[in-house]
């Protein structure tokens, strides 16, 4: 059973979802709970992270294997490109502008960030109407995708204070009722 709960809409990039996905396996090789016969009971990390640009758009795939080292690159990318938002972006105030590409190819060499198979990188976020905005594309073999600046500030925070596990422990006590209850 897959249980998927949206955690994060975007406000500048209004089709940016991220969503947690809990998956529930009673059976097969990778069950959620496992009973050992020694009386040890083992819970299985059974979510995932998607970030989506929207509908068949661009998206960003994360295992609970690569969750905190995500959460931590996306905190300190966020923190290098404010600190050189405008040598990055020297015309960040106009409604349409460009990176530097002297100054992104610097970046991309001696300041890029990777962590657990993810790159971030500045980037230019341009919505449907060509307004741009500063933002960092984050890159894996799982996918990728672009993040406005201020879309990724506020996901970043939610992300560092949030609790997969438990969150993932309490779905499935939420599960367990349910189905308890449509037994009764």
């Amino acid at each position: 059973m897959k249980i998927d709960s949206r955690l994060y809409t975007g406000t500048i990039n209004k089709d940016l979802r991220l969503t947690y996905t809990y998956d529930y396996q009673e059976n097969g090789q990778f069950q959620t709970i496992t009973f050992k016969g020694n009386g040890r009971v083992i819970v299985r990390p059974s979510f995932n992270i998607t970030i989506s640009e929207g509908f068949d758009k661009p998206r960003l795939f994360l295992p609970s294997t690569k969750y905190h080292s995500f959460t931590a690159l996306l905190r300190k990318s966020i923190d290098l490109i404010s600190k050189n938002l405008y040598e990055i972006f020297p015309n960040v105030g106009r409604i349409e502008f460009e990176a530097d590409s002297r100054v992104l190819e610097r970046f991309q060499t001696e300041q890029a960030l990777a962590t657990d198979g993810i790159t971030a990188m500045p980037c230019v976020w341009v919505d449907p109407t060509g307004s741009c905005f500063p933002g960092v594309r984050l890159n894996s073999l799982n996918g990728s995708v672009s993040i406005p600046l201020e879309d990724a500030i506020p996901m970043s925070e939610l992300l560092n204070n949030f609790d997969p596990y438990c969150y993932g422990i309490s779905i499935m006590r939420a599960v367990s009722e349910l189905v308890s209850g449509a037994y009764q």
